[in-house]
């Protein structure tokens, strides 16, 4: 049985939604262009990040196709593509294999931040070990 059995459009004022896809879906092409669109069109939606998983080939390309559609694309790290659109607003989106993230500028940012603490963090562990094996 094929079936959506709800509305992505329903979760824009969640923070961050995490759909796992199946082989069953029925979303097609426009299922994902109207919701990308209302979504970055949106002013005051509170989603800042959307996570797509699990699907196969064909939906893949229905969504990566509809956020084309959204406004000019570069690569801009392995794996991350910056998505700028004629309203001024970006977005985010990192696509590997069997996942989609399309994150807000905002989103983004902070995912950055997040990633720099951290190999900070690593560093002076790494500093920290160091120093303790040289007497």
């Amino acid at each position: 049985m094929r079936n959506n059995w709800f509305n992505l459009e329903n979760f824009m004022s969640c923070r961050h939604i995490d759909l796992q896809l199946g082989e069953n879906s029925n979303r097609t092409a426009e299922t994902y262009n109207s919701f990308f669109t209302k979504w970055m069109d949106s002013e005051d939606a509170l989603l800042q990040q959307v996570s797509l998983s699990c699907f196969v080939e064909p939906e893949k390309l229905l969504i990566t196709r509809a956020l084309g559609r959204q406004g000019a694309v570069r690569r801009i790290r392995r794996k991350w593509i910056e998505l700028k659109r004629n309203d001024g607003s970006e977005f985010f989106i990192y696509k590997s294999h069997n996942d989609i993230h399309i994150h807000t500028k905002e989103s983004y940012l902070e995912k950055l931040r997040e990633e720099e603490r951290r190999e900070i963090l690593r560093r002076d562990a790494i500093m920290a070990n160091l120093r303790a094996l040289d007497p």
